[in-house]
This record gives C-alpha cells, sequence and structure tokens, in this order.
C-alpha cells in the first residue's frame, strides 16, 4: 500500500464522519415572529403580513408630515422646519437645500408610495423614538438576522 492511499483512505474516512456528524445533528427550531413562521426564501404569509404593517408605517408617516405641513404657509419659500426635513429624509434617503416646504412635502409623499420595507425596517424605530410617529404592535418580520 502506497504512502498516497494510505492517507486517501484516511480522508475518506474523516470526511465520512464529519458527514454523518452533521446529518445526525438536530434539526435547528424554526423562528416564528408575530405568529408568522419565518422561512428562507420567504413565505407568502410573510409578505402579505410585512405589506399590512409597512402599509401602517407609511399612514402614521404621511400624518406626522401633513400635521407638520399644515403650519406652513405658502409664503414659506424657503424650507426651515427641522421635523418635516427629518421625516423627508427618513423617506427619501437624501437632504433638501433651498426647497420650499411644499416641495418637500410633495417629495416625501411620491417616495412614500415606493420606499423598500427594509427602509422602513431600519428608519422607523428612530422615527418612533424621535416621537413623530407611534409605535406599532407588530413590526416587520425576516429582517433580523
Amino acid at each position: 500500500m502506497t504512502d498516497y492511499s494510505r492517507r486517501r483512505k484516511a480522508d475518506d474516512k474523516t470526511y465520512f464522519m464529519i458527514t454523518t456528524t452533521s446529518a445526525m445533528k438536530a434539526k435547528k427550531e424554526p423562528t416564528v415572529e408575530y405568529g408568522i413562521v419565518i422561512t428562507r426564501p420567504w413565505s407568502k404569509e410573510m409578505y402579505d403580513h410585512n405589506d399590512k404593517v409597512s402599509a401602517t408605517m407609511k399612514e402614521n408617516i404621511l400624518m406626522a408630515a401633513t400635521d407638520r405641513f399644515k403650519n406652513y404657509n405658502e409664503e414659506d419659500l424657503i424650507f426651515e422646519d427641522e421635523d418635516l426635513y427629518i421625516l423627508a429624509k427618513a423617506v427619501c434617503a437624501y437632504g433638501f437645500v433651498d426647497f420650499s416646504a411644499r416641495e418637500v412635502f410633495n417629495e416625501l409623499v411620491s417616495e412614500l408610495v415606493v420606499v423598500p420595507n427594509f427602509w422602513l425596517y431600519q428608519e422607523y424605530p428612530y422615527l418612533v423614538k424621535a416621537g413623530y410617529v407611534p409605535a406599532l404592535e407588530q413590526g416587520l418580520v425576516g429582517y433580523s438576522k
């Protein structure tokens, strides 16, 4: 028996031991959030839940922005409202310089329609902590590791 064949047998034995040990490990318990089993790839139930929650998040952001925009006059040409700016930046992901309040509000509304759920997952807790929007009982699922 050559040195190579001895090494090969040892490698095969080690490979067999590793694969059988891996196969014998207990299956990982499925993660459940808000009564929904988290799967990879995402299930239809997860997508439906996230769509409902993100619609509520968008409504809350829109109401907060509308409340702040109501206080603006049409004569206010330069955008100076810090609260409206923070809400717009949370949705749009870019800032505004020398824009009127109407332009900022319109941009926020148009971007709010297409903002992805993962962005809301990241930004909404900050808006809750800052006191702009209310906390939700259920959050988005499938984004935590």
